[in-house]
């Protein structure tokens, strides 16, 4: 199984020998996890080291590919069709492998948390990429909708699997998934770690 995509692939890497543990354990079958991410990595950039350093992993011949990828394009505020371009890129370029697409689907994030740390120049291209884009400013709900519809259309579902974002995070913007930073994801942890202490990526 191979992870790529942005920075939550990247901080995953310290977490393959377990969730290879935890799908071996399901599946009775033998199972290696591979992630490979670069940290603020957009959908283009993402498509783009599947031929540079992505490369050697997919010569590999992984079974699945576990893609997370768009965060960073919504809060730049690239567009829905931009995110979804790419994507579709990615996933043409997958199935040409004959690798199953495994598409996490975008969930919320606190964006106001992201926005409050930008600075002035950030802030303001931020806000004139979303008018120019006519993209949300505070939600990343266009870019959800428009991978969505665009994955129907497609018709290719044997080579990918969906996972809506409501089916692998529970309440979807439970803080309890994220780091203090409020957008990258945490180990999980028990009810007697969260209150109090600083999350580990």
């Amino acid at each position: 199984v191979l992870f790529i995509g942005d920075s939550w692939a990247a901080y995953h890497q310290a977490h393959d020998s377990i969730l290879a543990t935890m799908i071996s354990s399901s599946t009775n079958k033998p199972c290696v996890v591979k992630s490979i991410g670069n940290v603020g990595a957009k959908s283009k950039e993402v498509y783009e080291r599947l031929f540079s350093s992505t490369k050697p992993f997919i010569l590999e011949h992984p079974d699945y590919c576990i893609i997370s990828v768009g965060i960073n394009d919504a809060v730049a505020k690239m567009g829905a069709d931009y995110y979804t371009s790419n994507y579709v890129n990615i996933l043409d370029f997958l199935i040409s492998q004959k690798i199953v697409s495994i598409v996490l689907d975008m969930p919320n994030v606190d964006y106001s948390a992201v926005y409050n740390r930008e600075s002035f120049s950030a802030k303001f291209r931020h806000q004139l990429s979303s008018a120019i884009t006519r993209g949300d400013f505070y939600s990343f709900s266009s870019y959800r909708i428009a991978l969505s519809e665009t994955l129907n259309k497609l018709e290719k579902h044997d080579s990918i699997i969906y996972v809506e974002a409501q089916n692998w995070m529970p309440n979807n913007s439970a803080i309890s998934f994220y780091c203090d930073d409020g957008i990258h994801l945490n180990a999980e942890r028990s009810e007697e770690r969260r209150v109090g202490k600083e999350c580990r990526s």
